[in-house]
């Protein structure tokens, strides 16, 4: 979750750009509990009726962007990351509207088809 945390303290006071090349070398195995997953048709599979995962994913980054906003109030996206903490507390349906209004996308088509339809 730390580079969650970084990516959001990054977007509020600087920028975030894609650099082609690696700058730190990445050790990924088969019983990483988090990081990079090939994210195709097999994966999505794997994670049908899933909805437990998903749930507690949802609640450690929305956990994260309290903090933020908690932390950092004068950003100007304290606000939006309030919106995010609250997502865990919302029904389905208010929980769709907000994801979709405030623009609260993943990155990749499959990623928010799964985002938006099954949390």
């Amino acid at each position: 979750m730390h580079d969650w945390w970084l990516a959001l303290v990054a977007c509020a006071f600087g920028k975030i750009i894609w650099i082609p090349e690696a700058t730190i070398l990445y050790r990924q195995h088969n019983n990483n509990a988090v990081g990079a997953k090939r994210f195709d048709a097999r994966y999505i599979a794997s994670k049908l009726g899933m909805f437990g995962e998903m749930q507690t994913s949802l609640n450690l980054t929305a956990a994260q962007a309290a903090v933020f906003a908690e932390n950092f109030p004068t950003s100007p996206h304290a606000a939006q990351a309030a919106r995010y903490a609250q997502l865990p507390d919302m029904n389905y349906w208010q929980r769709r509207q907000t994801i979709v209004g405030e623009r609260f996308f993943k990155i990749g088509t499959l990623r928010n088809l799964a985002w938006v339809g099954l949390i």
